[in-house]
């Protein structure tokens, strides 16, 4: 959320946020975003799932998933499944 209350919308940017991966799933799907930044570990549905479900959809909104839990079989998992980047945290602004 530091990223979101620090950058983003001080930026100007319009922001839509969920805390878990179903909601936020509905809400890419309802708004149709231009951008996503999507957590790995989410409850109800983690990030992979969330990429998994916009794929089978053909959703073409670009993904930035991040995550503190980084592997290389999980970055390349999500850019299998269409993740634009794949970002470990902490990251620098």
């Amino acid at each position: 959320m530091h990223l979101v209350n620090n950058v983003l919308k001080p930026g100007g940017y319009n922001v839509i946020t969920a805390m878990d991966g179903r909601l936020g799933l509905k809400r890419i799907l309802d708004d149709t975003p231009d951008l996503v930044i999507l957590d790995l570990n989410m409850p109800g549905m983690d990030g992979l799932e969330v990429l998994d479900s916009l794929q089978k959809r053909q959703v073409d909104i670009p993904v930035i998933l991040t995550t503190f839990y980084g592997s290389e079989q999980v970055a390349e998992k999500a850019l299998r499944l269409g993740a634009a980047a794949y970002v470990v945290k902490p990251y620098q602004i």
